[in-house]
C-alpha cells in the first residue's frame, strides 16, 4: 500500500536541518563601548529560556572584528536556539539578529525548502515534557545531549508544502 504524496511524515531533527553548538565565552572578545565600535550578541541558556519567540535581550556582547569572527561560530538570524543545559533543557527561541552562541546552546539551521524555523521552534515547544524526562535521566545536572534530541520525532511536511 502506498501513502498519498501529500501526507506528512514523522522524522528526526537531523533530517530537517543542521545542528551545532557554539563556543565558550571568552573575555578577550568582550565588547567595551569606549574601545570598540560594533558589537554582536553572545547568546546563552539564560537568553533562550527568557524568550518567547525571538531572543530580544542579551547580557553579553563581543566586539565585532575579524579576530572575534575567526575564533567564534557565528549563527545567522532565524537560527533556532535550543538550550541543552540548565533548568529547562529543550527551551527554544529564534535569533532576531546574527549572534554567537555558547557551548550550552544548540543552533539549528533548517535545510532550505525542507523545514521552517518558526515551525521547528513550535514543534520543540510541544515536546518540552519529553525533553524534561530525557534530561532528568542523563546526569545529576539536567542536560539534553544531541543523541537524545535526535530520538524525538517531528512532523515533516510533504515536498513542496508552502508556509
Amino acid at each position: 500500500m502506498s501513502l498519498p504524496k501529500n501526507e506528512w511524515k514523522l522524522t528526526t531533527l537531523d533530517k530537517l536541518g543542521k545542528i551545532s553548538s557554539g563556543k565558550p565565552y571568552s573575555r578577550k572578545y568582550e565588547f567595551h563601548p569606549k574601545l570598540h565600535k560594533e558589537s554582536i550578541s553572545f547568546v546563552g541558556v539564560k537568553e533562550v529560556g527568557q524568550s518567547r519567540l525571538h531572543i530580544l535581550k542579551c547580557n553579553r556582547y563581543y566586539f565585532l572584528n575579524k579576530l572575534s569572527l575567526m575564533n567564534n561560530k557565528l549563527f545567522s538570524k532565524n537560527t533556532v536556539c535550543i538550550s541543552m543545559l540548565g533548568n529547562s533543557p529543550g527551551d527554544a527561541a529564534l535569533l532576531k539578529n546574527d549572534s554567537f552562541l555558547s557551548t550550552s546552546v544548540f543552533g539549528f539551521t533548517p535545510y532550505k525548502n525542507i523545514s521552517n524555523p518558526k515551525f521547528i521552534k513550535y514543534c520543540l515547544d510541544s515536546q518540552k515534557e519529553k525533553f524534561a524526562s530525557y534530561s532528568a535521566t542523563t546526569t545529576i545536572r539536567k542536560a539534553l545531549p544531541t543523541y537524545q534530541l535526535f530520538l524525538i520525532k517531528f512532523p515533516a511536511p510533504p515536498p513542496g508544502f508552502k508556509d
